[in-house]
């Protein structure tokens, strides 16, 4: 018996049960199709085509699968074949910070994509990095659903390793940076998407700057010029 080809020839970790579809010559009745050295039942439609099921559960991880084709006497058997199940794609980017606002109205999350300047900002129901879907936004995390094969990603909020140095992060000087309470020693930002410039802000007070005093030795003393 010859296997020419399978249907489909990859697929993706995780998702649910499918159809299988194997194409050759010299299929004989009685033959199943063996899915990772596993019988699978078969239906035969003629000598040149079997079709099988394949649970969820055998495609659960990555990796390569082999398929052949093998009469239950095992007299009769296939050339062997490779399915490949790829990891799902999951989002390329960071999550760098959020701006909150009173009851969970409208927040903004904030993500640093690869081969980006700036952070990226969005709301739910936004979709990031062209197929993600924003689904939920926290301090803590956000959650995204891939629009084409309905996979959930979790994001956890970036945290930098203790120690490093974070005074360009994530965008060099200069750059907006979205609030992280994560970072040490984060400076807020001067400018904030949305938001005009003109509006005040609060600033802590220990980093409120107090006029320099100046000494005694700078001021002029007529007296004592002769």
């Amino acid at each position: 018996m010859i296997i020419a080809m399978v249907n489909p020839q990859t697929v993706y970790a995780g998702t649910g049960g499918f159809k299988l579809e194997v194409s050759g010559d010299k299929f004989d009745p009685s033959a199943h199709i063996y899915f990772n050295q596993g019988e699978i039942p078969t239906n035969f439609v003629n000598a040149q085509r079997l079709t099988a099921d394949i649970p969820a559960n055998f495609i659960a991880g990555e990796g390569a699968r082999t398929i052949i084709v093998q009469t239950p006497d095992g007299k009769k058997y296939s050339n062997q074949v490779i399915l490949t199940v790829q990891a799902p794609p999951a989002p390329q980017f960071q999550y760098v910070g959020m701006i909150a606002r009173k009851r969970y109205n409208n927040d903004t999350a904030y993500f640093q994509e690869q081969g980006k300047q700036t952070p990226t900002a969005a709301r739910l129901n936004d979709v990031v990095g062209g197929r993600f879907k924003l689904i939920s936004i926290s301090a803590d995390e956000t959650v995204f659903e891939d629009v084409n094969l309905g996979f959930k990603h979790r994001i956890q909020l970036y945290r930098p390793p203790p120690g490093s140095v974070t005074s360009g992060y994530p965008n060099g000087p200069g750059q907006y940076r979205p609030y992280n309470p994560n970072i040490p020693n984060y400076v807020p930002p001067q400018n904030v998407p949305g938001f005009p410039n003109n509006i005040p802000r609060y600033v802590p007070p220990n980093q409120q700057q107090t006029p320099a005093k100046k000494d005694d030795d700078d001021s002029d003393d007529t007296d004592n010029d002769n």
